[in-house]
């Protein structure tokens, strides 16, 4: 099978890569050399190519950037994703495009299921849900993934950013009333790998099984780091590592509005991967038990620090 993938220098784009080369014949393509903005560029490299299927996994994922720049991220991700969606259709591949959580507006307590309605309440969630809808009017063949909450070895990630407030601080603010849905690269990428080969076109939520708030992640990540709670209560909750070297972290659980950013987020966006599991191919696992994976293959390759290219401090 000969793979494209748009955007493989991202975080899920090098997974995606590192993943389908060992059995199929990928190629790679990213900025500077195909820019997804330019229809041309799209269509030149595809008709070259003439992949089985492509994956779009190129997008701005820059939340904040989106809502500052909201011509950017509507060139990139709607306008990027058409490109894409007619260049698949003119050579009669498989497209699997990658979108996102924040089509939903968080208000609904249950989980969602695909069937919801989408109502973004940011420009980086209406730029997707616009890309998703240019991708239904432009070709047939298409499989769109919504994922939340993304991490993996390579990119900017939420455990990357904890690690690096664990070198620097010895109390940290952590949010405690936004819920959705850690999961990781490597989990999405075998998803993919279970349906490529199939004709279930559609429309598919594509996260980990359950859901937590940043804060109940965060003292996942930290339990797995080896630390151990001394005190815990609503307004701190304190944490020594039992390894070496020593160390004691202060959380202090906080809401999302003590962090005043451009761009509002959907309080409650955990996702049900309803579709996926109806057909019987859903192989998501729990975001715990994905997350306990991730942490234990960066151990084999060494110190975890390293691994995820932060220096201890």
């Amino acid at each position: 099978m000969k793979l494209l993938v748009f955007g493989s220098a991202g975080q899920l784009g090098t997974e995606l890569v590192n993943h389908f080369k060992l059995r199929n014949e990928v190629i790679q393509v990213d900025l500077p050399e195909v820019d997804i903005t330019r229809i041309s560029d799209v269509i030149s490299v595809s008709d070259k190519i003439k992949p089985d299927v492509i994956i779009n996994a190129a997008a701005y994922t820059d939340v904040d950037g989106c809502e500052l720049n909201p011509d950017k991220a509507f060139l990139v991700n709607a306008i990027g994703a058409r490109n894409i969606a007619i260049a698949s259709n003119k050579i009669n591949s498989k497209l699997i495009h990658i979108s996102t959580d924040y089509v939903f507006d968080g208000e609904k307590k249950e989980l969602y299921r695909e069937y919801d309605a989408p109502n973004p309440i940011n420009i980086y969630g209406l730029s997707k849900l616009q890309g998703e809808d240019l991708i239904r009017n432009h070709t047939e063949k298409f499989m769109i993934l919504r994922i939340a909450w993304l991490y993996g070895k390579e990119g900017k990630n939420f455990i990357k950013i904890l690690l690096n407030l664990l070198n620097d601080k010895s109390e940290i603010k952590i949010v405690n009333d936004q819920w959705g849905t850690p999961t990781s690269t490597l989990h999405i990428v075998r998803q993919i790998d279970a349906i490529i080969k199939s004709d279930l076109y559609g429309t598919y939520n594509c996260t980990c099984q359950g859901g937590c708030t940043w804060l109940e992640y965060s003292l996942e990540i930290l339990n797995i780091l080896g630390f151990e709670i001394l005190r815990n209560s609503d307004k701190v909750i304190e944490l020594e590592s039992k390894k070496s070297p020593k160390k004691r972290v202060l959380i202090k659980p906080v809401s999302m509005s003590e962090f005043a950013r451009p761009a509002r987020r959907p309080r409650h966006c955990i996702l049900d991967n309803y579709y996926l599991r109806l057909q019987g191919v859903d192989v998501m696992p729990p975001w715990q038990d994905a997350l306990g994976e991730f942490f234990s293959q960066l151990e084999k390759g060494g110190d975890i620090y390293e691994s995820l290219g932060i220096s201890r401090r």
